[in-house]
């Protein structure tokens, strides 16, 4: 017996408990790939496989029902494979350790995978439901997204003949949050040449950290107006270059141990060989009590600390570099551009200065722009190049993800409107996230698609904390098996 055997849907936990037992990291997802395709044979279904495991499962519509518009439903294979300190799991060959609590369902010191794996449950429970009266089917599952999308923007949406699509990589429904839209995402680096000077020094350095600040998402948290370590590093450097401190041996902002570099930075530092070490430590003190004045309400534990350094650095930045490096901070775009209209808690365009990094002889600065509009994106992405050709800096730009932008004459939103008033006697929360999905990938090749994103609630996503409200398992279940009968 399952450990989810007698919770409902018994359909939709059957499939999840089955997918939980196949290892998915992301960029391994052959066997849970090998798995959709064997159970697609297995039921006389259509189905595909392409170079990065991406998978499509085709179903006929049902008698009567072949002259109504397609319906494709998409949700993503793989999943974040953290795990408790002390628990031995290997993501590359074990299952997850299902149990239940309360109405939660948990995965023993791991992540559970409903991020997006109940996505896929639904997914094979609608192609398995022989009962559901539905037109043509064709249900898209998605490698990599986790890692950047990978197999949805490698995936062919040409192929898709639908016209509306449900993608379950959402959470929130029972809460009423549904979405109708996304930020794209245009992510680059400017690069700016620095020279050095030896340091000439006997004693050990001092280092000025900036700590306690929460960082965050780029997109999910921008309009937090949380503090960034990078703009506050590049107001200490003007600070120091002001004063007259010619000694900076190093400095940056942001964790460099992390792989993900446009993150809000949630500190920074400066090494430096002070003119007068009591002068700075003072001036450290008065940094923090401007930066938790500021910062009060939203970067509670912000801290300026003063240390010393184990060891002298061998060399100094020139002072020309530290000064230019505190000039382009101070003039790159960051934070909330605009907001959305229709949506006026969520931000329409931003920017977000990432980690700055000293390599080699250049200081790095990470940087991304969000927004559903392309237009928006091409506008402060011309307002980067004019600040890199001004400061003769190098900028280069990395492949960027589509938005998808609210359709206000959406046939389908109208309709899970109408549905959601008439269960539920209220309206629904329709949502544009700022962060990036794979329905813009969809959208960008198909832009007459209809799409809505929805889903189960699901917390602590990404960490072994993760679990799923089973009641809104089921509530989210009925609820599209009725928009599938009505379409």
């Amino acid at each position: 017996m399952g450990v989810l055997d007698q919770l409902e849907p018994k359909s939709v936990m059957h499939w999840f408990e089955e997918i939980s037992s196949i290892p998915r990291g992301s960029l391994k997802e052959g066997k849970i790939a090998a798995f959709i395709m064997d159970f697609a044979a297995k039921r006389g279904l259509d189905c595909s496989e392409d170079a990065y495991h991406n998978v499509v499962v085709r179903k006929n519509a049902s008698p009567g029902k072949e002259d109504r518009p397609g319906l494709i439903f998409q949700s993503h294979m793989d999943m974040v494979c953290a795990k408790d300190q002390g628990v031995e799991h290997d993501f590359e060959k074990d299952g997850l350790a299902l149990y239940v609590e309360d109405d939660k369902i948990r995965a023993n010191g791991t992540t559970l995978g409903a991020d997006n794996g109940i996505g896929v449950a639904y997914q094979l429970a609608i192609l398995d439901d022989d009962q559901l009266e539905h037109p043509a089917i064709e249900a898209v599952f998605t490698t990599a997204e986790e890692v950047g999308m990978v197999g949805a923007s490698h995936f062919d949406a040409g192929q898709l003949k639908g016209t509306n699509m449900i993608n379950f990589d959402a959470g929130g429904f029972t809460e009423g949050r549904i979405y109708v839209g996304c930020a794209g995402n245009q992510s680059g680096k400017l690069v700016q040449k620095i020279a050095w000077e030896p340091a000439c020094e006997a004693n050990n350095p001092l280092r000025i950290t900036v700590g306690g600040l929460c960082g965050g998402h780029s997109g999910g948290d921008i309009a937090k107006g949380r503090g960034n370590g990078s703009v506050i590093l590049g107001r200490i450097l003007a600070w120091l270059s002001e004063a007259g401190e010619k000694r900076i041996a190093s400095f940056g902002s942001g964790d460099h141990s992390q792989e993900n570099k446009n993150g809000i930075p949630a500190e920074c530092f400066v090494v430096l060989y002070p003119k007068s070490p009591e002068a700075l430590r003072q001036k450290a003190k008065d940094w923090e009590t401007k930066l938790k004045d500021e910062l009060s309400d939203v970067d509670e534990g912000v801290k300026v600390s003063v240390t010393e350094e184990n060891a002298g650095a061998q060399r100094c930045l020139s002072y020309e570099s530290v000064e230019r490096t505190a000039q382009i901070l101070a003039l790159l775009p960051n934070g909330v551009q605009s907001m959305q209209r229709a949506f006026p808690d969520t931000p329409e365009c931003s920017c977000n200065i990432g980690n700055v990094e000293l390599e080699g002889d250049a200081v790095v600065c990470y940087i991304s722009v969000r927004s559903c509009k392309g237009s928006l994106i091409d506008q402060m992405c011309g307002k980067y190049r004019a600040l890199a050709e001004l400061t003769g800096c190098a900028l280069t730009f990395r492949d960027r993800l589509p938005g998808w932008d609210y359709d206000r004459d959406s046939r389908l939103r109208r309709l899970v409107d109408k549905e959601y008033n008439e269960r539920f006697g209220a309206a629904p929360r329709f949502k544009v996230t700022h962060a990036s999905t794979e329905c813009g990938m969809f959208k960008e090749q198909l832009p007459h698609m209809d799409i809505i994103s929805m889903g189960p609630i699901i917390y602590e996503e990404h960490t072994p904390r993760e679990y799923m409200e089973i009641q809104s398992v089921g509530v989210v279940w009925e609820f599209v098996k009725s928009i599938i009968s009505q379409l």
